[in-house]
């Protein structure tokens, strides 16, 4: 990585979580230096190891999730097992027919603490505080585990929304500050039918950024394959034909689950995330995590030939088969 894409990235990273539309995710990582190390290291193992070889290493992976449930003395997230079950079927689908990821849920509590589930606070520093205490207060096992905790708002005041449906920490966060591991997620949108937003969430967790992280500039979300995009897709729309990157190859990726459309919109991961995840699995989440170097020239994010969004991918029989995503 040179000085001027470490420079782009750590001022990219920094700002984040002001670069959204209609409320929809807080997710940034909590420190830019070893986010930009991460991708280093991520980019080497990519550099490495082809997709069907990464697959074949990391086998099926089962992830253990626990959710948190959030309650005050007047309201809870009312959210039922029933629906537990019905949001995390329809978010294990979409990575199932992606990745080799599973997801079981192995427990499901609920706390009651106002601070936490409606914390109404003058800072963004308080308001990470007080999610951060409630994380390190019930989160279980450790970096390979997936917890996920409902709220009834996720309220980050100086920045350009006001209440976020979702957020999440990042593989490279874990090895810092494990206690602030996890998802979080407005209680509302747990109960909406056919949400792409836990999926949003769980890529971050697994290590993507927003498709239009870094806008038209390099390094962008560090994945070759998603045409670089300006600014998030406002998320009442799927316009198919947005290009808000011209001088750049290929349309905006609105139907990838890592924008912001709407979710009926949203129906594929790219090969090239698909990739990332599994790498940063490997290396940051994984129980037998893999020890690599950091690479000081990693492969630029986009290629000379036009970059197009990907939504069906033919890896190979003896490896998964076809990997199409269907209409849920």
């Amino acid at each position: 990585m040179t000085i001027a894409q470490s420079l782009l990235f750590l001022l990219a990273a920094s700002s984040m979580s002001a670069v959204s539309v209609d409320a929809f995710c807080g997710s940034h990582p909590q420190d830019a230096a070893a986010a930009m190390l991460a991708n280093q290291r991520t980019q080497r193992y990519i550099e490495q190891n082809s997709l069907p070889k990464i697959f074949a290493a990391t086998g099926n992976v089962n992830i253990d999730v626990y959710w948190h449930l959030g309650s005050n003395a007047t309201a809870t997230s009312n959210i039922s097992n029933n629906d537990i079950q019905v949001a995390m079927n329809y978010m294990s689908a979409i990575y199932a027919k992606f990745t080799t990821f599973q997801f079981t849920v192995k427990g499901v509590d609920t706390f009651n603490n106002v601070s936490w589930f409606n914390p109404h606070v003058s800072t963004t520093n308080e308001e990470e505080y007080l999610l951060g205490e409630m994380k390190a207060a019930l989160r279980k096992g450790g970096a390979s585990t997936l917890n996920i905790y409902t709220v009834s708002e996720i309220a980050l005041p100086g920045a350009s929304d006001t209440n976020f449906l979702g957020l999440a920490a990042f593989p490279s966060d874990y090895a810092a500050h494990p206690g602030q591991d996890g998802v979080i997620m407005r209680a509302s949108e747990v109960n909406k039918i056919n949400s792409t937003t836990l999926a949003h969430e769980v890529g971050h967790w697994l290590g993507l950024y927003h498709t239009f992280q870094g806008g038209c500039s390099e390094p962008g979300d560090y994945v070759s394959d998603t045409p670089q995009q300006a600014a998030a897709t406002d998320s009442s729309l799927c316009p198919l034909n947005q290009d808000t990157c011209p001088l750049d190859p290929g349309l905006d990726p609105v139907r990838n689950f890592m924008d912001y459309s709407m979710d009926s919109c949203q129906n594929n991961f790219t090969p090239g995330q698909i990739q990332r995840m599994q790498a940063q699995w490997n290396l940051f989440r994984a129980d037998n995590r893999t020890q690599t170097q950091p690479s000081s020239t990693p492969t630029p994010r986009k290629s000379g030939a036009a970059a197009t969004t990907v939504s069906a991918l033919l890896i190979g029989t003896a490896i998964l088969g076809a990997l199409q995503f269907l209409a849920l």
